[in-house]
C-alpha cells in the first residue's frame, strides 16, 4: 500500500470546494460553454475529445499521419509521481473514512448545486448536460477517443 492522504470532510468542503480552488474554478462548464457548442454545431470542425490518459496514443496517430519522424520518439507522457500513488480518503464527521472518488461520486450533484459550480441560466444547464452526455460517450469507448461529427448527438 502507498501513502494515505486523509482529508477532513469539512476542510475539503470549506478550504477547497467552496472557494473553488484550481480546477473547480475553471472546469468544463466554463470551457465547454453554450457558445462553444453552438460554434461546433454551426461550423462542424474536425474535433476530437481524448481522455488525458490517452495523450500518447493521440500523439502517435498525429505523428503517423503528419510527422513520421516523430514516431520513434519516446512517449510524451511524463508523470513523475506515477510510482507514488496516494490513497485519498475523506474522513466523515462520525469518523468513518471513505475514498475520495467514491465520496465525490456520491456528493457531486449536491456539491454543484450548493456551491453554485454550475452555470445558472437555463441554457447553460442544457449545455452542461451536453458535456455530461459527451463524457459518457467518451468513457464508453474502449479507446477513450471521441470524434465530433455532424452525427454526434450531445
Amino acid at each position: 500500500d502507498g501513502p494515505r492522504c486523509v482529508l477532513n470532510e469539512n476542510d475539503l468542503i470549506n478550504r477547497i470546494i467552496k472557494p473553488k480552488i484550481r480546477e473547480i474554478q475553471m472546469g468544463s462548464p466554463k470551457l465547454l460553454s453554450c457558445d462553444v457548442y453552438r460554434a461546433m454545431e454551426d461550423n462542424l470542425p474536425r474535433l476530437v475529445f481524448v481522455h488525458y490518459k490517452q495523450a500518447n496514443k493521440l500523439m502517435k496517430v498525429l505523428a503517423k499521419h503528419h510527422c513520421p519522424k516523430m514516431l520513434n520518439h519516446k512517449d510524451v507522457e511524463l508523470n513523475v509521481g506515477a510510482e507514488n500513488e496516494i490513497e485519498a480518503i475523506v474522513k466523515l464527521k462520525g469518523g468513518e473514512e471513505i475514498g475520495l472518488d467514491e465520496w465525490l461520486e456520491a456528493k457531486r450533484d449536491l456539491i454543484e448545486f450548493t456551491y453554485e459550480l454550475r452555470e445558472s441560466s437555463k441554457f447553460a444547464k442544457t449545455c452542461q448536460s451536453k458535456t455530461r452526455n459527451m463524457e459518457d460517450d467518451l468513457f464508453g469507448c474502449d479507446d477513450e477517443i471521441l470524434e465530433i461529427t455532424r452525427y454526434t448527438s450531445f
